[in-house]
């Protein structure tokens, strides 16, 4: 099964048991859940690779400072843009919950993106140890 689904499964089936979506608010909100993952899983790897090319770009003593700026300008693009997609699921999502639900998708929210950076790294590193919590923080 591809990482991707893997993601998918675990952020959706997250978010149904902590808000304890009901059906029909699961069928209304899976569309933007899914496109929001979809959105932030291309802007997380453009992140990534303006981050490493940045990163790779600061160890070579030949890189110009504009070339260094234009790379600055990518990382902070694909991070503004991820904050942006973050707040567009919110604006979504928000009219199809009550206020303790959207109270708890805001306090949920941060330990699902980390536990799906966690997965996504260890996808990466099979060898590594999983970091203290375990799988099932």
């Amino acid at each position: 099964m591809p990482i991707q689904e893997v993601i998918e499964g675990f952020y959706v089936s997250r978010v149904q048991r902590e808000l304890d979506l009901d059906d029909n608010q699961f069928a209304r909100l899976l569309p933007a859940l899914r496109s929001s993952l979809e959105e932030r899983n291309a802007l997380g790897q453009r992140r990534t690779r303006a981050f490493n090319a940045l990163r790779r770009a600061l160890r070579e003593d030949r890189t110009t400072d504009e070339e260094l700026d234009g790379l600055v300008r990518e990382l902070d693009e694909a991070e503004s843009r991820l904050r942006a997609v973050q707040q567009e699921l919110l604006k979504n999502v928000d009219p199809e919950l009550s206020s303790r639900q959207r109270a708890r998708m805001r306090i949920i929210q941060p330990n699902v993106e980390e536990r799906i950076r966690s997965l996504i790294e260890r996808s990466r590193n099979p060898n590594r140890p999983p970091p203290p919590g375990g799988p099932g923080r």
